[in-house]
């Protein structure tokens, strides 16, 4: 059995299609343009806080070691401790990047749960794609990114693995 914290239940795969289908287990329709709204929130705060070059600020928008993956380039990381502590040395080595978006869709997938495709560039790169699944945290009502993938059109692999990615 699969437990998702953030979600407030533990979620088997009955479950889930009962979600993906009725929109939660009692049937009931989530309010989508609530939903839509307070995702929307979180994605321009994201984008807020990489701009603002605070990289404890992104790092909040994310849940964090449970349930995290983050899958960008070729890689796939899921070291909580060694992404996060890269991810705020980046954005304090490179405080004159800055960021745009354009928020493309957002698709509730449950009352809990949704995900937001986002278009933007940034002063080093002129084309980015972020897929982000967003998860409601029970406890503080806060949207939180769980799953996160990041690509750009003139991506190569890199040399080598990433450190803290393919299980390192």
């Amino acid at each position: 059995m699969i437990t998702n914290r953030l979600a407030g239940f533990a979620v088997t795969g009955p479950l889930i299609l009962s979600l993906i289908a009725c929109g939660s287990p009692d049937g009931q329709r989530p309010d989508v343009s609530a939903i839509t709204s307070e995702v929307e929130a979180a994605v321009g705060s994201f984008f807020q806080a990489m701009n603002a070059h605070d990289g404890d600020a992104v790092i909040g928008h994310y849940v964090g070691p449970e349930n995290f993956l983050y899958a960008g380039i070729t890689n796939v990381a899921v070291d909580w401790e060694t992404w996060s502590g890269q991810v705020q040395a980046w954005y304090r080595a490179n405080s004159d990047v800055e960021f745009t978006h354009e928020l493309m869709s957002i698709q509730v997938v449950a009352p809990t749960v949704a995900v937001a495709t986002v278009r933007g560039s940034s002063s080093e790169a002129e084309a980015l794609l972020w897929t982000q699944v967003w998860a409601k945290d029970a406890e503080t009502g806060r949207w939180l990114i769980t799953t996160e993938h990041e690509s750009w059109p003139e991506c190569v692999d890199p040399p080598r693995p990433h450190v803290g990615t393919n299980g390192e």
